[in-house]
């Protein structure tokens, strides 16, 4: 174990060892006074060039594979031969697309075999520079020593991630950009400019590689002068979910409560004003005077808008026509239990929400925002609506109530290849 690790080892060629052994070893000579021979094979250890010791860790993994090692043993090499990764992991209300990240790059095998993902987990994040987040940051990372620290998003905590990782002294710094709060609609001028003037900058300018999740997000111009950082672009992953009969929808709106007969729009995610939530509530009472038929909406997830939405909701003649779900850790089954995906966000990166519904196989009705076209083609897989329209909105869940519309939209998402998104 100490060998495979690379660092130059001192030990007796003991009988029973293979006499390769010593082409790994500094070895003690047994037949002469023991304490010069220790000592001349420390001196050895020590004062071995980098080349010398490189080499010898390079003929001990090769004997190491040549041979039958109990297997335990076997597994500790190749987790020493592993690229460590810190992920920095911040503990929310619902963890979002963070948990669902961190999920599926520590379970994918192709990854796995070459990386080792460590979650740094910091509970209560403060808001704005923490002095004390920095420092958690610091002393976690030079605990783990990795190769790489992946740091997630490019606002204020992930602003603390980059200096606790810069102060710690510990790998390359990857950022991964999946939402800028600079893009923030509902977010205060003076907070938007320190973030486009200020906190982006810094990060990405303390990072050494960036990373985007969409490939038109790569070209915006705030990059361009990071030009040399740029990685290339890499997708969420979409998950692949088994296809769900009509017996089994049923059943899972018995489970849940649902309506059986209705036509359910399901939304998912946070339920913020940024998500366009407020454009939903106008449109819903839009078509509160000549209600879609069967028409019903589902709304899964929390956030600081969900008193009032569900306030104004229940204003509504047609307010049981609308069902708030709550946070749930089983998307699935909701998705499968519904008709349609609903997305009015007013800006997105790449929607994990939106990549999980089509994997359950639903139309998406999507506004037109970030990477929302990498994944849905208007009239194939969805409908594509412009943000920040109550009309649109209202027009669009018209549309996705309609059995035949939503039907050819269905037949027509068979033939979308969403291998882009996949492992």
């Amino acid at each position: 174990e100490y060998l495979s690790s690379g660092k130059p080892t001192v030990a007796f060629l003991l009988d029973g060892m293979p006499k390769c052994y010593q082409d790994f070893l500094y070895v003690v000579d047994p037949n002469r006074d023991i304490s010069c021979a220790i000592s001349d094979a420390l001196k050895a250890a020590i004062s071995a060039p980098k080349k010398e010791i490189e080499k010898r860790h390079t003929k001990f993994l090769q004997y190491a594979a040549k041979n039958l090692l109990a297997s335990a043993i076997a597994e500790k090499i190749i987790k020493m031969n592993c690229t460590r990764v810190v992920q920095q992991y911040v503990t929310t209300a619902s963890n979002g697309g963070l948990k669902t990240e961190y999920k599926a790059l520590s379970s994918r095998e192709t990854l796995s075999d070459h990386f080792e993902f460590v979650p740094v987990v910091l509970n209560n994040c403060h808001c704005g520079i923490s002095l004390s987040d920095i420092r958690f940051y610091r002393r976690a990372i030079r605990k783990v020593d990795p190769d790489i620290v992946h740091i997630r998003g490019a606002g204020m905590e992930s602003l603390n991630a980059v200096l606790g990782a810069k102060l710690s002294g510990r790998g390359k710094i990857l950022v991964t950009v999946h939402g800028m709060f600079s893009d923030l609609v509902y977010y205060s001028p003076i907070k938007r400019w320190v973030c486009r003037h200020v906190v982006e900058p810094m990060i990405f300018g303390l990072s050494d590689g960036i990373s985007c999740v969409y490939e038109q997000a790569s070209q915006r111009d705030v990059f361009r002068r990071y030009k040399k950082k740029m990685l290339p672009f890499v997708y969420n992953r979409m998950p692949k979910y088994p296809n769900c009969s009509e017996e089994e929808k049923r059943a899972l709106r018995m489970e849940l409560n649902l309506p059986e007969n209705a036509r359910i729009g399901i939304y998912v995610g946070r339920v913020t004003k940024e998500k366009g939530l407020s454009y939903l509530v106008d449109a819903l009472k839009q078509l509160d005077e000549s209600w879609p038929p069967e028409l019903c909406l589902l709304i899964v997830g929390n956030g600081d808008y969900l008193q009032e939405m569900q306030s104004e909701c229940a204003a509504l003649r047609h307010a049981k026509r609308v069902i708030f779900a709550g946070q749930q850790e089983q998307i699935q089954k909701y998705l499968n239990a519904s008709d349609f995906f609903l997305s009015p966000s007013l800006h997105e990166n790449l929607s994990i929400s939106i990549l999980e519904a089509c994997a359950a196989k639903l139309p998406c009705l999507v506004t037109d925002v970030g990477g929302n076209g990498e994944i849905i083609e208007s009239g194939k897989n969805g409908l594509m609506i412009a943000a920040s329209s109550t009309d649109a909105l209202a027009s669009g869940l018209r549309k996705m109530s309609d059995d035949k519309c939503r039907a050819e939209i269905k037949r027509r998402a068979e033939q979308v290849d969403y291998s882009k998104f996949s492992d």
